[in-house]
């Protein structure tokens, strides 16, 4: 990707003045690991949407990935496109954000994210992160991690291990040097669960989620074990935002997203009310 490129440490980056009108990557160096960032700040708008990724394909693409960052002019407000480092650590496609027992990568990524909106002055209440599959998961994570943001998803995995075993089973091994969830430590597991983190953080974010009642895997393992475990959690405490469920059925498409327009469509409307 030829494009300009700012490098700094997470300890440097609030001194860092970034560009407005410009598209570029940022790459932050934590603990000897790069978090890299596309970056397409407007002046116009005092909002921000932080989009992530789902899996990736290696034959089609090289790391870093940051997808949909192709979207970045027809957004209205500034975005953030954050590859996930975890890719880097093994053959694996998908990575959760996961990183390796010592450091958590989501916990990274979201500590950049709230400086980089410290910066450009933009509050939390005017953030919202987006994401759909693997990207919803970190988007609903993130969003915990930033109090005051919205999380808007679809179709996202909202317990990691309950996705399709191949691919959690590589990244146990990758990230963990685990064989499986029976291996992995218990005070951890909130980093596989969001249901997990926002009883560990006593908080539940805005969120809005657009699911496709066709994908029965999507429902039976991820929507109704989220929803179910929120619903016991706003019993016990009222520590819960709001969420907001759209539900639509689409045979054809089934787990993948919504289309382009239809979801540019949603997150301009979202981003425009701030």
């Amino acid at each position: 990707m030829d494009i300009k490129k700012t490098i700094t440490s997470l300890e440097n980056l609030s001194q860092e003045s970034l560009a407005f009108g410009e598209k570029f990557i940022l790459i932050v160096e934590h603990k000897q690991i790069n978090f890299e960032f596309f970056l397409n700040i407007k002046s116009t708008s005092d909002a921000l949407l932080v989009l992530g990724s789902g899996a990736i394909d290696p034959k089609k693409h090289s790391l870093p990935v940051f997808h949909r960052h192709s979207w970045a002019d027809e957004i209205a407000c500034s975005s953030i496109f954050y590859n996930d480092p975890t890719l880097y650590l093994g053959n694996i496609n998908i990575g959760w954000g996961q990183g390796d027992e010592e450091h958590f990568y989501l916990e990274t990524i979201s500590n950049i994210v709230i400086k980089i909106a410290d910066i450009l002055k933009i509050k939390p209440e005017k953030t919202t992160f987006y994401g759909s599959s693997a990207g919803g998961y970190t988007s609903l994570f993130l969003s915990g991690l930033f109090k005051g943001s919205t999380a808007l998803v679809n179709n996202p995995q909202t317990i990691v291990y309950n996705y399709y075993q191949s691919h959690v089973l590589k990244m146990f091994e990758v990230s963990y040097k685990k064989k499986g969830l029976e291996d992995f430590p218990q005070h951890l597991r909130y980093r596989m669960n969001i249901p997990e983190l926002y009883k560990k953080i006593n908080y539940i974010p805005n969120i809005i989620y657009y699911q496709n009642l066709a994908c029965e895997h999507d429902i039976n393992r991820h929507f109704n074990p989220f929803i179910k475990d929120i619903f016991e959690l706003t019993k016990q405490k009222p520590y819960v935002k709001k969420v907001e469920c759209h539900f639509y059925y689409d045979e054809e498409k089934g787990h993948n997203p919504m289309s382009k327009e239809e979801t540019l469509a949603i997150l301009n409307e979202r981003t425009g009310k701030y």
